[in-house]
């Protein structure tokens, strides 16, 4: 029976061995999770700052496209003006 006894102590030394192991392994796991979640975030930040710089620059082309638009309508008048002088 002391044989038994013992057998148990040692497979509950064990059980316990095991349920610190899987905690600290959860710890881990926890952390894992937090930086991943801080990962997104910076990610998605990021992205925003980017759609942001996109936006940005495709105004920015809008208005180019305008500009070069009303310069080649300008240019038009005065090669035409020019034309009638030449005449």
């Amino acid at each position: 029976m002391g044989e038994e006894v013992s057998r148990c102590l040692d497979t509950g030394r064990a059980s316990l061995n095991k349920i610190e192991e899987l905690k600290g392994r959860i710890e881990e796991l926890e952390t894992a999770l937090r930086n991943g979640k801080l990962r997104v975030e910076l990610i998605e930040a990021s992205n925003e700052h980017y759609k942001e710089q996109l936006h940005h620059s495709q105004d920015q082309t809008r208005d180019r496209d305008y500009i070069m638009g009303e310069a080649v309508a300008q240019v038009q008048e005065v090669a035409d003006h020019l034309q009638k002088l030449a005449i």
